[in-house]
């Protein structure tokens, strides 16, 4: 029973708080990334953290902070979804699609963060309608945006985005995807905290493709 006990509060002290994470949106999608390192203090307790949480097929969280709230936080919201959407289903014998389902998970992962005081916050994007990225903060505030970053390593990301795309009125979909990457490579190399490799999702109006890159110096 104690052994259990102590590795329930390993799991719930381990932190992404040191984390790099960074979301941009073009006329077609939406790229989303994250770095892997994940901490227990001030010891590196996983180089291989999956920071980026599927809530639906067409909906994407990168989530910071406690990583166990975060998976938590990002496990209910995807099964909310998933329910809504098999209940749509069954009601119409029309086709469904996943339409409206960006904002209905930025209002789950909201709701969830203003009823308790949960130690994480994300970056939500997704491509229904139109493509939407909502930067949403531990106190449930939610603001939408054109490109966002989060994390100890946020300001540095956050100056790679700007130059990246602040001159671009209608980036494509692999100038996106290069900026976010580059993004937390920048958080990477600034912070102490952030680490391991990129991981990389681009939620398009088609398809969802993921990625994984090694870390350049």
């Amino acid at each position: 029973m104690r052994t259990t006990a102590l590795l329930l509060l390993a799991c719930a002290r381990r932190s992404t708080h040191a984390t790099t994470l960074a979301g941009a949106r073009c006329a077609t999608g939406v790229a989303l990334a994250a770095d892997s390192r994940a901490t227990e203090g001030t010891v590196i307790a996983d180089s291989k953290c999956d920071k980026l949480h599927e809530l639906a097929e067409n909906v994407y969280a990168a989530g910071c902070g406690g990583a166990a709230d975060a998976d938590d936080v990002a496990r209910l919201v995807a099964l909310e979804l998933r329910t809504e959407h098999l209940r749509r289903t069954m009601s119409s014998t029309a086709p469904t699609k996943n339409r409206g389902l960006v904002v209905a998970a930025k209002s789950g992962i909201v709701a969830r963060l203003r009823s308790a005081p949960l130690g994480c916050a994300f970056i939500v994007g997704g491509c229904d309608s139109e493509p939407s990225l909502y930067r949403v903060e531990g106190d449930g505030s939610a603001t939408a945006s054109q490109f966002a970053t989060m994390g100890s390593g946020q300001m540095a990301a956050a100056a790679v985005l700007e130059a990246s795309l602040l001159r671009q009125a209608e980036p494509s979909p692999e100038v996106v995807i290069e900026a976010v990457r580059r993004a937390v490579e920048a958080g990477i190399r600034g912070d102490t905290g952030s680490g391991g490799h990129v991981d990389v999702v681009f939620i398009g109006e088609e398809e969802t493709r993921r990625y994984r890159f090694a870390a350049r110096p």
